[in-house]
């Protein structure tokens, strides 16, 4: 009996460490278990956290090119102003260079002058006399006698858009937009060739001093 205590000693012992055993792995493999799920969690939350991260750097490339376009964009409406500004520039030319080609009823008229039709241009002249006092339109000559005035092409048809005319007797200078061609009243009548269209009368002292167009 008493050869048998230790045995049944350590076969008590192993017993209980044979139920100790799993009862600390299971501790431990639970407390590994909740490990490894925080990993798992923030290891997803990570990967969530670079997608975004990426998409928010994709829509900001997405909104710099964007602003790029739009800056171009922007570019190419100041360009064209410009462009615009420089085709609304007025073109300074004499009536002597207007009045001055042989012309009559029918004829075309020289390709040099026509190339003004349409355009906005800067011309000085004489007003006719006995222009009315406040009227909308008046006629251009080159001389203040009115010489020749008889024939259409020795003077310019100016109209005011607003506003009437005050007679000037010396050599002013008008701009506006001159058009070019015969133009009949109705009752079948050539009244003008030329004929210059300004916003409102208000003569300056010429530029010209009697050169030809440039």
């Amino acid at each position: 009996m008493m050869s048998m205590a230790p045995f049944q000693i350590i076969l008590r012992l192993l017993l209980c460490l044979g139920i100790a055993l799993p009862g600390s792995w299971g501790p431990t493999s639970s407390a590994g278990s909740s490990d490894w799920g925080q990993d798992d969690g923030e290891g997803e939350d990570e990967k969530k956290k670079g997608e975004e991260d990426e998409d928010e750097h994709e829509e900001k490339e997405e909104g710099g090119e964007g602003g790029d376009e739009e800056a171009d964009e922007e570019e190419e409406a100041d360009g064209d102003g410009e462009e615009e500004d420089q085709e609304e520039a007025s073109v300074l030319v004499t009536i002597e260079f207007l009045t001055s080609i042989e012309w009559r009823r029918g004829d075309d008229v020289p390709q040099e002058v026509l190339d003004f039709d349409g355009k906005r241009i800067k011309i000085a002249g004489y007003m006719a006399v006995g222009t009315p006092l406040g009227s909308d339109t008046f006629e251009l000559v080159p001389q203040s006698c009115e010489c020749g005035r008889s024939k259409l092409h020795h003077f310019v048809h100016v109209t005011i858009g607003e506003g009437g005319a005050t007679f000037d007797p010396g050599r002013r200078q008008f701009e506006g937009t001159l058009s070019i061609g015969e133009e009949e009243n109705e009752d079948g009548f050539v009244t003008s060739l030329y004929r210059l269209t300004i916003d409102t009368f208000d003569p300056q002292d010429p530029e010209d001093e009697g050169r030809s167009p440039k």
